[in-house]
């Protein structure tokens, strides 16, 4: 009984420290202040908790790879604190996020039924993390929360999430946060 219960302890802490090491849990969070953009957003509304949206991403990420124009940074824009606003009643955005928007894109986006607007260059507060986006909300905007409330700082608009892969395995994700 003794050898199978050390085992399976084993087995477990090995499980757990490759899903650490997978999801990037013990990647820094970076810190700085600049400006970003501008970026022609192409998305779709969606209203519930947050952790859903990667299906309304995929779908517009899929739509554009589709009809040969690849999205290079896809994007989730969340608009609500879902630590104050009931989770069924959360409203985000997601889809691509192009630097460079050509005519193309602009009939695609006509053609399909998503919503386009221009995301002006502005400054942010961005923080960068290169582990999974799922691990955001419990690393990355503690870890943001803290910083602006030791300097003075509050988020004063919905947050930007652009997601870029940088290797086989490996995804960037840029916040930008707008605050005062």
């Amino acid at each position: 009984m003794g050898k199978a219960f050390a085992i399976t302890i084993a087995l477990l802490l090995g499980i757990a420290a490759f899903v650490v090491y997978r999801t990037g849990y013990l990647k820094p969070v970076t810190i700085a202040s600049g400006e970003q953009g501008p970026f022609y957003l192409v998305y779709k509304v969606h209203q519930g908790p947050y952790h859903k949206i990667a299906k309304v991403i995929d779908g517009v990420e899929n739509y554009f790879k589709d009809k040969g124009m690849p999205c290079p940074l896809a994007f989730g824009r969340y608009l609500h604190d879902p630590n104050t606003v009931e989770h069924d009643r959360l409203v985000s955005h997601g889809g691509c996020a192009f630097t460079n928007p050509s005519a193309a894109l602009e009939v695609l986006v006509k053609q399909g039924e998503f919503v386009s607007e221009s995301l002006p260059k502005k400054e942010y507060l961005v923080a960068h993390f290169e582990g999974s986006p799922s691990l955001g909300p419990i690393k990355v905007y503690p870890y943001v929360k803290d910083w602006m409330n030791q300097y003075g700082y509050t988020i004063s608009g919905p947050v930007v999430e652009i997601y870029q892969t940088t290797g086989e395995d490996s995804l960037h994700t840029r916040y930008l946060f707008t605050y005062q």
